[in-house]
């Protein structure tokens, strides 16, 4: 799952205590307190100006002459929607919502919501969707097959 806006990473839910683990052990905060929370705002502004040049979400203008499929895993607790989001709109990728056929290339994004594919378990991560759900994998394959001509929209 490709993202944008790297210093966001610092609100990501999976990587909250990963991040609190390492950024505790140079500062002394205790990630689990009200104060490593409050510092995520500076850390995530100071972070992303330091990063800002590696950012993706800088990059994205630069793809459209690609053929590109995304996919996004609804609820992904590794990187934020919001940052996906926002990296799709700089890369002008419309949302695949039927079949897009063009000898010439396609792109687009898909969205997989793991519920339409009967997974319920609310510790279930979607930024593994890819690797736990055939849908995403059958479109890729005919994305990659047909060399970017053909993209069809996830079948349930």
């Amino acid at each position: 799952m490709p993202t944008g806006g790297l210093g966001q990473l610092f609100s990501s839910a999976q990587l909250h205590d990963l991040i609190g683990v390492l950024i505790g052990g140079v500062t002394g905060l205790d990630y689990q307190s009200p104060a490593y929370d409050q510092s995520l705002w500076l850390l995530e502004s100071e972070g992303q100006a330091v990063i800002e040049a590696a950012d993706p979400y800088n990059y994205g203008p630069l793809t459209q002459a690609k053929h590109l499929l995304a996919q996004e895993g609804i609820g992904d607790m590794t990187l934020p929607n919001a940052n996906t989001d926002e990296l799709f709109a700089a890369m002008q990728l419309p949302e695949v919502t039927g079949p897009l056929q063009s000898a010439a290339g396609v792109s687009g994004f898909s969205k997989v919501d793991p519920a339409h594919y009967g997974i319920t378990d609310p510790n279930f991560n979607p930024h593994g969707v890819f690797y736990r759900i055939p849908a995403p994998r059958h479109q890729a394959m005919r994305f990659l097959t047909s060399q970017g001509t053909d993209l069809q929209p996830l079948e349930p």
